[in-house]
């Protein structure tokens, strides 16, 4: 995906990949810890969400993307791969998301 992004992560996917990257990629303009509890706008119009596939994780990725002020690009990443469930969920609470593999 080119272009700059914002890129949420779950938390615990963040420790790991902080450890295992140091920096971020230029391309990545903000690296924002993916939480149920505040959202958090992202600054770029492509949102790049890498998550477990956990449905509990999921639901703070829906509560998320339901307080973006403006219309957003919105990919998802699952580590290490994608579930039926997780789709279902999202599809239930009526978000669409492209979803990365």
């Amino acid at each position: 995906m080119k272009g700059d992004k914002s890129v949420y992560f779950d938390e615990d996917l963040l420790k790991q990949l902080t450890f295992i990257m140091g920096g971020k990629p230029a391309s990545i303009v903000d690296v924002l810890q993916l939480q149920s509890r505040e959202p958090i706008q992202p600054s770029c119009e492509k949102v790049v969400f890498v998550v477990r596939p956990e449905l509990e994780v999921i639901r703070s990725v829906i509560y998320q993307k339901q307080f973006f002020k403006t219309e957003k690009e919105v990919h998802i990443l699952y580590v290490p791969r994608r579930t039926i469930e997780c789709d279902e969920e999202l599809e239930k609470a009526g978000v669409k998301i492209l979803v990365l593999i």
